[in-house]
C-alpha cells in the first residue's frame, strides 16, 4: 500500500473536513461533527509524516535518527549467518536521500535477508520472517512509509493518541525541538478529545447535551490545530471570522478571539 498522503494533498484535505465538520456542529449534528473532527487531526498528522518523510539527510542530522532506525533490526534476535550480515549491511550503508526513503530501503534489505535465509531442507527461517515482519509492522517505518499507524498490540487504526505519540518521537529522534515542543503542547492542551475519539463514534447513540458540549470542544482541537500544528492562516481559513466567534461564544473562550 502507497502512502495515503501525497505532497500538500492531505494539509488542505484536512482544511476541507473541518468545513465539514463546522457545516455539521452548525446544523446541530454534533456526534457526527465530532466524528469528522477526528479524521481533521489524523489527516493533518499524515501531512506532518509527508513532510518529515521529506527531510533531507545529511551530515547534519543527529546520529541517534541511525540508531532509532537501526535498533529495530538488532531487537530481533536471530543465529543466521545471513541474516547477521545483513544487518551489517545496513548498519554500514550508504543512506539513500530522504527519511522516507531510508525506512523503504531498510525494509526492502529486511525482504532480502528474509528470503536469503533458509535452513538446509529448504524451508524459510521463522526468525528471519520476523525480522522482516516486525519492520513492516513497527510504528517506527510504517507511520513513514504509509502515513498511518499500524494495527499493533499497542495501538491500532486511528488511533490519535498513539499516531501523535508517533509523530513526537520521531520529532525527538530528530532534534526537531520546536515541532516536538508544539505538538507535545498541543497534545497536552486537548489529551482528553484525544484519547476520547474513536471511530465507534459512527455506532453511537446521539444524547444532544453532552454532545454539543464534547463537538465544540473537539471543534476548538482542531481549529487549534490547523493554526499551531499545520500553520494555516486565519485569512486561509473560509468564513475564519464566524468561526472563530461562534465557538468562542459557546465555549467561552476568549483566547479564540485573540486569534483572528
Amino acid at each position: 500500500m502507497a502512502s495515503e498522503c501525497q505532497s500538500t494533498d492531505c494539509k488542505q484535505m484536512a482544511l476541507d473536513k473541518f468545513y465539514d465538520a463546522y457545516a455539521l456542529y452548525k446544523a446541530d449534528r454534533y456526534l457526527s461533527s465530532m466524528y469528522l473532527c477526528g479524521y481533521v487531526i489524523e489527516i493533518g498528522i499524515k501531512h506532518k509524516f509527508w513532510e518529515l518523510g521529506e527531510t533531507a539527510l545529511s551530515n547534519n542530522l543527529p546520529r541517534s535518527i541511525v540508531t532509532y532506525m537501526f535498533d529495530s533490526v538488532n531487537a530481533i534476535p536471530d543465529d543466521t549467518p545471513k541474516v547477521n550480515e545483513a544487518k551489517r549491511i545496513i548498519g554500514n550503508t550508504i543512506f539513500p536521500t530522504n527519511i522516507r526513503e531510508l525506512c523503504e530501503y531498510t525494509q526492502v534489505v529486511a525482504d532480502i535477508a528474509f528470503q536469503l535465509s533458509v535452513k538446509e531442507d529448504g524451508k524459510q527461517q521463522e526468525k528471519s520472517k520476523s525480522l522482516s515482519t516486525h519492520l513492516k509492522n513497527s510504528p517506527i517505518t510504517h507511520v513513514m512509509i504509509k502515513t498511518a499507524y499500524p494495527k499493533t498490540s499497542e495501538g491500532s487504526f486511528h488511533d490519535l493518541e498513539k499516531f501523535l505519540e508517533a509523530l513526537i518521537e520521531w520529532y525527538k529522534k530528530l532534534e526537531f525541538a520546536s515541532e516536538q515542543s508544539q505538538l507535545t503542547q498541543f497534545r497536552t492542551k486537548h489529551e482528553s478529545n484525544i484519547k476520547d475519539w474513536n471511530t465507534h463514534l459512527r455506532y453511537q447513540e446521539p444524547n444532544v447535551a453532552s454532545d454539543s458540549v464534547k463537538s465544540r470542544e473537539m471543534m476548538v482541537s482542531c481549529h487549534d490545530f490547523l493554526l499551531e500544528i499545520l500553520k494555516f492562516r486565519p485569512a486561509e481559513i473560509r468564513d475564519y471570522q464566524k468561526i472563530v466567534k461562534l465557538l468562542a461564544i459557546q465555549s467561552g473562550d476568549n483566547n479564540l478571539q485573540n486569534l483572528d
